[in-house]
């Protein structure tokens, strides 16, 4: 009897360990200007979507990343990319940046049929860049919509992308992103 005691209140902390780290995990955000010191940047939040407190990137979703997702990442100059022979050169225009973003998503094994609506010059937060509008699939055969915001900042190339299901979610988000975007500050 001792023992099944035991196990039971073993399960029971393992349960309430397990849940309360994945409240650590993701954050629900309220509408309001945040700023990220590790990223370097500010912009306003969309409310009711929720941020994920590990690894690099910042990464926030409304419906869970697959749906819906903004992240902001950065990339070294000189550093091999994943999937490819290709590196990003400081001596990189913008256009240059968008070519090799737009080849590292063909490498990626989870994209198929990838196709790009519209690559043009954009400028975010002041910055010289690129914006590139694409559709692809997902191995899984979920159609999807994105938008990709790159730019050169203190010696890394920052990447800001949307993505979304193309059936409900990217028309019920891409306003978010639209402000999310026009509220980005870098810092």
């Amino acid at each position: 009897m001792k023992i099944i005691k035991n196990k039971l209140i073993l399960l029971a902390l393992t349960t309430m360990m397990a849940s309360t780290t994945g409240c650590a995990t993701w954050t629900h955000l309220e509408s309001k200007v945040y700023t990220d010191k590790k990223q370097g940047f500010s912009a306003r939040l969309p409310k009711d979507w929720m941020r994920f407190n590990q690894g690099k990137e910042f990464i926030i979703t409304r419906d869970g990343v697959v749906l819906n997702r903004i992240s902001v990442r950065e990339f070294d100059f000189n550093v091999r990319l994943l999937d490819t022979s290709k590196m990003f050169i400081e001596s990189m225009t913008p256009q240059e940046i968008a070519d090799i973003s737009i080849e590292l998503d063909r490498a990626n094994k989870n994209i198929r049929h990838l196709s790009i609506l519209s690559n043009q010059p954009a400028t975010i937060s002041g910055e010289p860049g690129y914006r590139i509008a694409y559709t692809y699939k997902t191995s899984s055969e979920l159609s999807i919509k994105g938008i990709e915001y790159g730019f050169i900042h203190k010696d890394k190339v920052k990447v800001i992308t949307f993505t979304a299901a193309q059936i409900h979610y990217y028309d019920s988000t891409v306003g978010d992103f639209e402000q999310f975007i026009k509220s980005f500050r870098l810092q």
